[in-house]
Parts: C-alpha cells; structure tokens; sequence
C-alpha cells in the first residue's frame, strides 16, 4: 500500500498506549520508520525508551508522557490533543472466550492457573466492553481491534527488564519455566504482530474488525 493511500497522513501525530511494552514498543519503531509522530504513554518515566528512539530518528518524532493511573476518568484527554487516530469495530458474537470468564470464577481451577485464567478473563472483558461503548456511543473514528496469540521474537532493547519483555527473555536464557506457564497454543512473531496492528489503522479499507493474529503452532 502506498503512503498515498493511509488512511492517516504520515507525519501526523499518533498516540500509542503502554509504549514501553514488548508489542507496542515495536508499533513506535513501525510508525517512526513510517514517517508518524508518536507520543507514546508510559506508567513511569521510561529513559531507555526515550533514548532507544532519540538515537534513531529525528529530534522530537517521539516523545513520551506519562499516565500514572489509566483507569483514572479522561487519563489520556490531554494527551489526545492534536492527535490523528483512525479504526473501528464489529465483533462476530462467536468469537468471545466466555469459557476464559467462567474460569476465571471457578473454584474447580488449580490455583497455580489462576493468574493465567484471571488475565485472559481480564483481556476478554475489557474487549467487550470497549465494543459496548463503541455500540452504544458510535463515536466519529473507526475502532479496529487485533487479538494475538502469545507473541516471541526480537527486543528492541534486550538489556532492559521490562515486565511484558521478561518471558521472551527467560525463554533466550533456557529457562523452560516460562513456556511451561502457558499451554500450547498458537503463536506469533512480535513485529509480525506490530505490522497487524499498524495496518489496522492505517489500511482505509480495513473496518469493523476483529483481527487475529497467529502464525503457527507452538511446541
């Protein structure tokens, strides 16, 4: 696709949240190669991240700002402003893992597997929720989603203990307990998955999605 055809001019300015984990980390660097300006929301202060993309591209292309508390009423309004975004949504009702939701309840499930069950419920019901709000407010910007299986590849910055960074990390020292927490399942690779992310919004032909992103199976 031409840079013609974005939906987004490049050189606008986008906002990616959680810049500084292992899947959004790789969207900045897409974005950046892509000729975008990014203001990427952090918990904390991310010197590394600033510094990681300070030394690649171009003064203020991107710039980090922090929100301490994202579930917070209007937490990101301010760092919306001047920004471009573009995507949507319409689920397919069965798609949903309401099995992951009864899990995540139940007392019949090992204790060792609840925190596993307890995030995918977690992912699910914020998923469902953001289409509730979609469906009810039908705001004026299309709203994309891309769910990924369990993602592995490159770390833009392999010496940086980043939390969402940690198991691909283990995994490169032979620490098989990392895999182990995880059933099989399918997988991907991580800038595979950014590049999904990346054409769900800037794709104009892409709308009232919901992506998966998977490349084959693990084991």
């Amino acid at each position: 696709m031409l840079p013609k055809n974005y939906a987004i001019r490049p050189g606008s300015r986008l906002l990616v949240t959680g810049a500084s984990g292992y899947i959004a980390s790789h969207v900045v660097n897409i974005l950046l190669q892509l000729g975008y300006f990014v203001r990427g929301t952090v918990r904390t202060e991310k010197p590394w991240l600033d510094k990681f993309f300070a030394d690649r591209y171009p003064k203020d292309r991107y710039e980090s700002v922090i929100v301490p508390a994202m579930e917070e009423e209007d937490a990101f309004e301010k760092h919306m402003k001047d920004v471009a975004s573009d995507t949507t949504l319409r689920p397919e009702p069965d798609t949903w893992n309401d099995g992951v939701l009864k899990a995540a309840w139940s007392e019949a499930v090992p204790l060792e597997k609840k925190p596993y069950i307890v995030y995918a419920a977690a992912k699910t019901a914020a998923e469902r929720q953001a289409w509730s709000w979609v469906a009810e407010n039908q705001p004026g910007f299309d709203f994309n989603v891309v769910v990924p299986n369990i993602n592995f590849g490159r770390l833009l910055t392999p010496n940086v203990p980043a939390p969402s960074m940690r198991m691909t990390r283990n995994i490169l020292h032979g620490d098989s307990k990392a895999i182990n927490t995880f059933p099989l399942k399918w997988f991907v690779d991580v800038e595979d998955d950014a590049r999904i992310h990346v054409a769900a919004l800037l794709d104009p032909t892409v709308k009232l999605k919901r992506i998966f992103a998977f490349a084959a199976p693990q084991n």
